[in-house]
Order: C-alpha cells, then sequence, then structure tokens
C-alpha cells in the first residue's frame, strides 16, 4: 500500500488517496486505481439552553434554543433553532452535516399539573347567621373577598363566613409545586338581595 503497511486489507481512518499494488518475488504489478477517502469532520455538540424554569405548572411552557447551524433536527421532529414546550418529556437537538451527527445533551421538562381545589357546595344562611366554608385539594389557600370573613387574613382552609348580603366567595388554593387553582361557593343571604361578587 502507498501508506507502507503490507497487509491484504487496511484500516482507513484519514482523508487521502490510497493505491496498492502486489509483489511475487522480483516481479510487482502495476499500481492499481487510486481510491479517494473523506472523512468528514463530526459536527460541534449542540448545547441547549432554556428560556426559564424546566419546571412548571400546567398551562406554562418554556423555550428551548439550539446553537446549532442550519442540518439540525429536534428529537420531537422540529427543524427551528427554537421550539416551545408546554408538555412534560425529554427533548434533545441532533446537528447532522455529510451524515456525520452530534446529539445535545438531553433537556428534561416537567409540568405539573394543577391543584383540583374545591370550595365546598353553595350554603344559605339567615341574615345575621354564619357558615363554615372549607376548601380542599391544596396544601395553602386565600379566600376572598375578605367581607364578613373570619380569620380577616382569609388564608386558611376553614373559614367561617358571616356576609350581610348574598356573596359570592373564591378561594385560590396552591400545592406544593406553587401551582394554583380556584373554585367558587356563594353564600346567600336569605332575604338579602345579592350577589356580592368575590
Amino acid at each position: 500500500w502507498n501508506t507502507g503497511e503490507t497487509t491484504q486489507s487496511i484500516l482507513v481512518q484519514t482523508s487521502g488517496n490510497y493505491s496498492v499494488q502486489t509483489q511475487i518475488g522480483a516481479c510487482t504489478s502495476p499500481v492499481s486505481q487510486t481510491v479517494s477517502v473523506v472523512v468528514n469532520p463530526i459536527p460541534s455538540k449542540p448545547v441547549v439552553t432554556a428560556s426559564g424554569p424546566l419546571s412548571f405548572c400546567q398551562g406554562g411552557s418554556v423555550i428551548l434554543s439550539t446553537n446549532a447551524a442550519a442540518g439540525h433536527r429536534w428529537s420531537n421532529g422540529a427543524t427551528s433553532s427554537t421550539i416551545t414546550i408546554s408538555t412534560s418529556g425529554t427533548f434533545a437537538d441532533t446537528a447532522k452535516v455529510s451524515g456525520c451527527q452530534s446529539i445535545s445533551d438531553p433537556v428534561s421538562v416537567v409540568v405539573n399539573t394543577l391543584p383540583n381545589v374545591n370550595a365546598g357546595a353553595d350554603v344559605t344562611i339567615e341574615a345575621g347567621d354564619s357558615t363554615f366554608l372549607t376548601a380542599t385539594g391544596a396544601a395553602s389557600y386565600q379566600w376572598s373577598p375578605l367581607t364578613g370573613i373570619s380569620p380577616s387574613s382569609g388564608n386558611t382552609a376553614t373559614v367561617k363566613a358571616m356576609p350581610t348580603q348574598t356573596t359570592l366567595y373564591s378561594v385560590l388554593g396552591t400545592d406544593g409545586n406553587q401551582c394554583s387553582a380556584t373554585d367558587l361557593v356563594l353564600v346567600t343571604v336569605d332575604g338579602v338581595s345579592g350577589p356580592l361578587q368575590a
């Protein structure tokens, strides 16, 4: 071989022109046709960056961006330089040039579900009476409006409500992932017009 090797086959890992001759005794064959080998470089490993937290609440999203040039594809099939993700999953970008490819480190996105907040059934009271309202489905709560509410902060699961008129109360429940949802409960004061909106 023109590389100096004398085996029947050679392993080629660099670009170049390769040829071979055979020799039997003092007789040498003509040089074979030249074989041109082109070794394409592996493209640089793409780097994926996120526009914000990779864990967020349902209804949110995050934008993933790649520094790879043209000729790349995301694991979800997209070919744009940025993708907007609103579902849980693992995402990576593959750069491919002349048949050679390099894959980014995977990025995991977690979308947390919203809490199932329940403010209880609507109730009717007589003027001057009170009722207890209890919310479930979250870790912390905030009631509104604070009119006729005890404790006055309205930040407990159970509150005592003594509205002077029919009032629609809203409770905002937040879970351990800081995801929030609301529910409504109507307290009707018998014989008193309303409602006062939350």
